[in-house]
């Protein structure tokens, strides 16, 4: 049998690290691959990292927290503290203490010249976190989907009739959703839509009955416009035939225009429901929030569908800094496997073979120098597997003048000056070669690659940019109810 092959992954961002994880999952991975992760600065995490600053208090950018429907990082973390095996002393010392469910989602929505919290509950379904098996399909996401709209619905028919008339309704209500479910689960998509249009002559009826009452009556104002909102996912992904072609044929449609076609509400597309996806995405143009958010229906869809589509819980908190939750057991267990860091690399440049189809070289910048030729990053804090703000100085030859000159290694654009520079060479350092590094770096590090493939590397670079973001974090001593605040129970 040959040597390993040696995989570099350039960057430790969360994708570079799952790449790793999964590759170093495969049994009998050590004979077939050598696997080392080169991360510029002195920790893990890209986007998702975090550090703890004075008082040792996390500093983070990002959002703090998975979605229910995060399947595979919700399989991997799983998966991850089972084997880091920590101790009881450490607080997160397992996945159920690393993850604080959330079953609401709270929104603003602005009306009357001012912002109002929208809190919306979500149910808990009976699906185990790390385990999407049972939602593999688009039609198990459109099953979830139709199980939220049945308990809506029964709130809004409540709500407008009571008595015998919600009981009707509710029987009404069931019968269509049962039947579009059964349809579904055959792949019946014809049969579907015929279901589909006695469900949409009966939302016709009820939101005409809903519409007169819900000015002024907050609570059913929402229940109209979510039953809306979901009802329109369900009826444009049916009758865009997504089940059966895919979400590429609606690739060329921006997300608010294909929402219009497919009936939804005017209120619906104004609300919160409609405007937190490209929110969370920072899909407007240059960052401009009072310009339209240009965005793929199908990326949306997609995403939107999945959103409802949830293992056990809508939302998994983190219980501390993203770096701590996740990183930090992520390198644990990586580096207990035998995966190789080389912190304090930075990438300069790639350049590709003459024909563009593999990497020839790879020009690394060394930032400084670990005394004792290994660098730990991690620390306790009140025993917990913490990451520093800023580098052990203490643990490296260069930390007297990098701390003097306060100095910021995470930063392209630092002043300072390598310590040394590497060539890495194909065939002889790394046989494979991961680029984990996020494409706002492309445009300086594969210059190379760019000119050599405009039609991919090119277009992709100029077709998907990258939006400057920036974080605060106030600290206070009352709580958020304390402040007035409207905190979900």
């Amino acid at each position: 049998m040959g040597s390993p092959k040696k995989v570099l992954i350039l960057g430790g961002g969360i994708g570079g690290l799952s790449t790793a994880f999964h590759l170093t999952s495969q049994p009998g991975w050590q004979e077939n691959y050598d696997v080392t992760v080169m991360q510029l600065g002195w920790r893990l995490g890209g986007k998702c990292a975090s550090g703890r600053g004075p008082h040792a208090r996390i500093e983070e950018h990002g959002i703090h927290g998975f979605l229910g429907m995060y399947y595979n990082a919700l399989s991997m973390m799983r998966d991850c503290y089972a084997e880091a095996n920590r101790s009881p002393d450490c607080p997160i010392h397992s996945f159920e203490t690393a993850f604080h469910t959330d079953d609401s989602v709270l929104m603003h929505e602005y009306r009357d010249r001012q912002w109002l919290p929208w809190q919306m509950a979500l149910p808990t379904n009976s699906l185990y976190a790390g385990d999407a098996a049972n939602l593999k399909t688009l039609e198990d996401w459109l099953g979830h989907l139709i199980e939220i709209v049945r308990g809506l619905t029964h709130e809004a028919a409540e709500e407008a009739f009571g008595g015998l008339g919600e009981r009707l309704a509710r029987g009404t209500i069931d019968d269509l959703l049962d039947r579009i479910k059964a349809a579904l689960a055959h792949a019946a998509e014809e049969a579907a839509k015929d279901v589909l249009e006695a469900l949409d002559r009966f939302w016709l009826w009820l939101s005409d009955k809903l519409v007169h009452l819900i000015d002024g009556n907050t609570t059913l104002r929402r229940l109209f416009v979510t039953i809306d909102y979901m009802l329109t996912l369900v009826r444009g992904t049916i009758a865009d035939g997504v089940l059966e072609k895919g979400f590429d044929g609606i690739d060329g449609e921006t997300w608010y225009a294909w929402l219009k076609r497919h009936g939804a509400q005017a209120l619906t597309i104004a609300s919160p429901l409609a405007f937190n996806t490209p929110n969370l995405s920072y899909q407007y143009p240059d960052g401009d929030t009072s310009r339209p958010p240009y965005m793929s229906a199908a990326a949306y869809l997609n995403w939107s569908l999945r959103t409802f589509a949830y293992l056990g819980h809508f939302g998994y908190l983190f219980a501390a800094g993203t770096g701590e939750t996740i990183i930090a057991p992520l390198y644990e267990v990586l580096k207990r496997r035998g995966v190789k860091f080389e912190f304090f690399r930075k990438v300069e440049a790639i350049r590709a073979t003459q024909d563009a189809t593999s990497v020839a070289e790879i020009d690394v910048a060394i930032q400084a120098t670990p005394k004792n030729g290994t660098y730990e990053p991690t620390y306790l804090v009140k025993n917990l597997p913490s990451w520093p703000a800023e580098p052990f100085y203490d643990q490296l030859v260069e930390g007297d003048a990098l701390k003097a000159g306060d100095i910021d290694l995470e930063s392209w654009w630092t002043p300072w000056q390598p310590v040394g520079r590497t060539t890495l060479k194909a065939g002889q350092d790394f046989d494979s070669c991961v680029l984990a590094i996020a494409i706002g770096a492309a445009p300086y590090i594969a210059q190379d690659l760019i000119a050599k493939k405009p039609d991919v590397w090119g277009r992709m670079v100029q077709g998907i940019p990258t939006v400057q973001t920036q974080s605060m974090q106030l600290w206070f001593t009352p709580t958020l109810a304390d402040l007035g605040a409207t905190v979900p129970s």
